[in-house]
């Protein structure tokens, strides 16, 4: 008996140790995935400057801490990888597979709201993982108690996985109208809340946190439960071979869990409408103000003169901050660094062809293209002559040469010209929203006074 039990001892905890290496396992590949690498700007930088990573860098990442304290285990999780490699040391860890950059990133996400305060990664990736494969899941949080705005963003492997979630939705009644008001939005919604909670005290704010933060953890603490036992439910039904009875109460079983969280989904294309919309009546409304307090503090009489007076005041700023000697310092000029990159036809994003370039070549300092989209010339600046020279000799679809002669040095020229004139913008005087609300208040601030002889 004794026997029996120790063997089984021993298979649990080998059991455990699979579950453990292929938890690990997952979230470093996620790590490494090109949907996350597209976002997450210190591994992208980590990987620019050399292909392996440290393994110890890892082991300070909260969710891999979470998992295990041992570096042996995050080896052997990794070593069962097919598109991560560690190296001949065992110190360092790389992706053995090119970094592809989705370009219809915007097409293949969904917004979606009502999420609960609780709601994690693992959570909204297990709800839906039923309408396809989830590459990222983002949810935004507040600052000060880090704590969910109720909104997050699901990106999925294709464009068609996300269109059947939002027909989906769209058939069970929970997916909203693009002709509602942009400020009903959560994402609108919350950052006016949170900009409130701003200004307001530091004591009270942080009992009604506390408080709400009670409140929701308390009200969506049985909904969780239900959601890991209902996809239990749905991973055993699909393991059996069910007849259409089965099929109909598993579809039956989602619709009541969606409508039971209460979910709202909603196309990122269509999310950007309703946002730019929002922020254009903002810029309206702004203009509008600012345009009310103008005529109110100057009369007609006085407002060509005022005009004048303003343009004059801002031309000899202009000539102090050009003669002043405080200028930014100059870039480092070193001969045979630019590369002047002839593409086969024009790019259709700048994001993506700087993404591009990086991921080729090493050394790389800045990536200048000239337009947004449409450019056929892309300029490259490396640390080095030596760096410009690599990449110069490499294959790639596009004809490649390095500047040279009174080409080279007007280039050099331009960039001086452009440091100078965005050192130049910086010292400006900011102005902005918070400012010109605080000139309405004043002006609405603002009464008559009367002497007593009157």
């Amino acid at each position: 008996m004794n026997v029996e039990n120790g063997d089984s001892i021993q298979r649990k905890g080998r059991h455990r140790k699979k579950q453990l290496y292929s938890t690990i396992l997952q979230q470093m590949e996620f790590y490494f995935s090109d949907s996350n690498l597209s976002k997450d700007r210190y591994l992208s930088k980590l990987i620019q400057e050399d292909p392996y990573i440290d393994i110890s860098v890892f082991m300070r990442f909260n969710k891999i801490r979470k998992l295990t304290e041992s570096i042996d285990d995050l080896r052997k999780a990794i070593s069962k990888s097919e598109i991560l490699e560690i190296s001949e040391d065992t110190q360092k860890v790389r992706r053995n597979t090119p970094i592809k950059v989705k370009e219809n990133e915007d097409d293949c996400t969904i917004y979606v709201e009502r999420i609960s305060s609780d709601a994690n990664h693992e959570f909204l990736s297990a709800i839906f993982s039923d309408f396809g494969s989830v590459a990222y899941v983002s949810i935004p949080k507040y600052k000060h108690n880090q704590m969910n705005k109720g909104f997050a963003f699901i990106e999925f492997d294709t464009k068609k996985e996300a269109e059947n979630t939002l027909n989906y939705f769209e058939s069970i009644g929970c997916k909203m109208s693009s002709n509602i008001n942009p400020e009903d939005l959560c994402s609108i919604s919350t950052f006016l809340k949170e900009s409130q909670m701003n200004t307001s005290d530091d004591e009270n704010s942080s009992t009604k946190i506390k408080s709400q933060k009670r409140k929701l953890s308390e009200d969506d603490e049985e909904p969780r439960k239900k959601m890991k036992n209902d996809i239990q439910v749905e991973e055993v039904g699909t393991n059996e071979e069910g007849d259409g009875k089965k099929k109909k109460k598993k579809e039956h079983k989602k619709k009541n869990l969606i409508k039971e969280l209460g979910l709202q989904i909603l196309s990122k294309y269509e999310w950007k409408k309703m946002r730019n919309s929002y922020l254009n009546l903002q810029r309206k409304k702004m203009k509008e103000v600012k345009m009310h307090l103008t005529k109110s503090k100057y009369s007609k009489q006085n407002w060509q003169e005022k005009n004048i007076q303003e343009t004059e005041n801002s031309s000899k700023k202009g000539q102090e901050l050009e003669n002043s000697d405080e200028k930014p310092p100059k870039p480092e000029y070193i001969p045979g660094t630019i590369v002047r990159v002839k593409l086969p036809e024009p790019c259709q994003s700048d994001k993506k062809i700087k993404m591009e370039i990086k991921a080729a070549a090493k050394d790389v300092k800045y990536v200048d293209v000239p337009l947004s989209s449409g450019s056929e010339e892309v300029f490259v600046r490396f640390a080095t002559s030596e760096a410009a020279q690599k990449f110069c000799s490499e294959e790639l679809p596009a004809t490649k040469d390095i500047l040279e002669g009174e080409e080279e040095k007007q280039y050099w020229k331009r960039i001086e010209n452009d440091r100078l004139a965005k050192f130049q913008k910086s010292k400006k005087k900011q102005r902005g929203k918070d400012k010109l609300l605080k000139k309405a208040e004043k002006h609405l601030a603002k009464h008559t006074r009367f002497d007593e002889n009157e």
